[in-house]
């Protein structure tokens, strides 16, 4: 990294750029916003002694911050090995303009991916978004080539926005992390998230559309955290105050008490979440699910990409898929992200509780959830109530609650994954107009406070308005739109398993085009494998494809099969 001296940062200002020559010393150096971007005296040295002493490891994306007069980037070029990228990125406009001319003046084009100003919002892409282009339209390497980030600065042009390299920096970092995250995930329930897509597919047709909900009344998010246990103990009286919008794992313990939620949000995938269902007994319930939960018949939809595939973009390009959310991880904020689309206007105020993030050892939820019921269930001599299991959990630290009266006390417990939770939660709605914060413990969730208590003894001056269905809702998901893209997928697999199995005899060079063509939009077949980020026509990942075939020609039948009973005996959205 170059030595500078920070500066205030700044928006970027298109001056004059002053590239001035160093006698006898090999080369230029700029003078740009009253800063040389590199030495007066030896221009190249710096940078070269970097690039020299870089050690760049496979599978390596090679940030290079600022590359103004580009000098190190042919060097740094041969260093790069295989399955690795350099990025030449630069934020200032004018700069950019002067890396361009030597990219271009000096043939680095091939050498090096290039990416404007106007691209650095949405760089994170790369890791993950198929065919990401530069600048020029060089197309960088499938997602799933990088593991890790290397950053070096290849001019004092850093100094000018260094808050904003900075930040860079980490947001790349955390995508490439994440993109790991993730494919951990999709390796345990890839298969699962795009089974329970194709059942629920056919149950779309017979719901409603989510945005034909319009709630006049003041919302509430029920989680089903500690911070809960308050909304539990004020029973009916809530719900005469408040239209509750209920996490699927609070139900059986909001009917316990006797709160009937206006509407319940599902996005689990896995039969766990069948306790906290089977636990609500025969109560009726509105429930809005994602296309990619447990199925069930839910009277809503929602559409939340869990990958970047394109069978979820050809399915959303037929209209066939409902209101898109994005991929939020927790119920919780997919509470919330419902509630602030199906409020009337923004002079709703939303109330959330729950919501915690965080836990004390031995309360993990609010009372009369699965996980407490199970808690109670399974306690012993041995084990009393309240086991701290999960306090002790690799990953789990204190951290300090929001209502501590200073730093350091009143201390709670989270891991990981809550924390990052939390941290989407505050990114995405810590700024939403008139949300509020309910909960009485946890962690701050940068909303204002507003005491649950205090909000059902001052009930709302006129009675509470129904919800009703705005004038502009979507349109219904049309039956035979589904049941032809059933059937197409069902023919193109049956096509697929006929040329993995020999039925279907084509020469070598069109047998091999023909899978590659249907792999590419059926990323079902495979997006729970290991190395599932990318196809390939390898005879062990094709070996591999085939297994999966037959697994979803099944669901797929029982899919279609499903839609044209329920259309034949006149089934209507519920």
């Amino acid at each position: 990294m170059l030595p500078a001296e920070p500066v205030k940062e700044s928006e970027p200002l298109v001056q004059h750029v002053d590239v001035q020559h160093v006698d006898g010393a090999g080369g230029c150096t700029v003078l740009y916003r009253g800063r040389y971007l590199y030495s007066r005296f030896a221009p190249q040295k710096l940078i070269l002694n970097a690039v020299e002493n870089a050690r760049v490891d496979e599978h390596t994306l090679v940030v290079c911050f600022s590359p103004a007069l580009c000098y190190g980037v042919e060097e740094l070029a041969r260093k790069i090995p295989a399955h690795s990228a350099m990025v030449l990125i630069e934020r200032d406009s004018a700069l950019f303009e002067l890396a361009l001319a030597r990219v271009k003046k000096n043939g680095l084009a091939h050498t090096a991916f290039v990416l404007s100003p106007d691209q650095l919002p949405s760089c994170e892409h790369i890791f993950e978004k198929k065919n990401y282009a530069d600048f020029f339209g060089s197309v960088l390497p499938p997602p799933g080539t990088f593991r890790r980030v290397m950053r070096i600065d290849f001019s004092a042009g850093t100094a000018l926005n260094f808050r904003f390299y900075d930040a860079l920096e980490r947001s790349l970092c955390e995508a490439a992390a994440q993109f790991w995250k993730n494919r951990a995930t999709l390796m345990h329930l890839g298969r699962l998230y795009s089974r329970n897509f194709f059942l629920n597919l056919a149950r779309l047709p017979f719901s409603r559309p989510l945005e034909s909900l319009c709630v006049r009344r003041p919302i509430l998010v029920a989680a089903s955290g500690p911070s809960t246990d308050e909304l539990l103990a004020l029973g009916s009286a809530a719900a005469r105050s408040f239209f509750i919008i209920a996490a699927d794992t609070a139900l059986p313990a909001l009917f316990a008490r006797g709160i009937a939620p206006g509407l319940v949000v599902q996005v689990e995938a896995q039969f766990a979440i069948e306790a906290a269902f089977i636990s609500a007994g025969k109560n009726r319930y509105p429930c809005a699910a994602d296309l990619s939960s447990r199925n069930h018949d839910a009277d809503y939809y929602f559409f939340s990409r869990f990958a970047p595939c394109a069978f979820l973009e050809n399915s959303q390009k037929r209209g066939i898929l409902p209101t898109e959310i994005p991929p939020l991880g927790s119920v919780a904020l997919y509470a919330l992200e419902i509630a602030l689309k199906i409020r009337k206007n923004e002079q709703v105020p939303v109330f959330v509780c729950g919501a915690d993030f965080s836990f004390t050892a031995g309360n993990t939820h609010c009372k009369g959830t699965p996980a407490h019921a199970l808690q109670m269930l399974s306690a012993n001599r041995l084990c009393p109530p309240g086991g701290v299991s999960a306090a002790f959990r690799e990953g789990a630290r204190a951290v300090t609650a929001k209502d501590a009266p200073k730093e350091g006390s009143g201390a709670l417990i989270t891991d990981h994954a809550l924390a990052g939770y939390r941290a989407l939660f505050c990114a995405r709605f810590s700024s939403a107009p008139n949300v509020f914060d309910a909960g009485g413990c946890g962690l701050s969730l940068g909303l204002p406070r507003a005491p649950l208590r205090a909000l059902v003894k001052t009930p709302p001056p006129t009675p509470p308005a129904p919800v009703r269905a705005r004038e502009n809702g979507a349109a219904q998901i049309s039956a035979a739109a589904v049941e032809e893209y059933l059937a197409q997928e069902k023919s193109a697999l049956e096509d697929l398993r006929g040329i993995l199995s020999g039925e279907k005899q084509l020469a070598p060079a069109a047998r091999q085009k023909q899978i590659a063509a249907l792999l590419e939009e059926r990323e079902y077949l495979y997006v729970h494998f290991p190395d599932g980020f990318a196809p390939s026509t390898d005879v062990q990942f094709l070996t591999r494809v085939r297994a999966e075939i037959d697994f979803f020609l099944k669901d797929i039948c029982r899919a279609g099969k499903f839609l044209r009973e329920k259309s034949l005996s006149g089934g209507a959205a519920r």
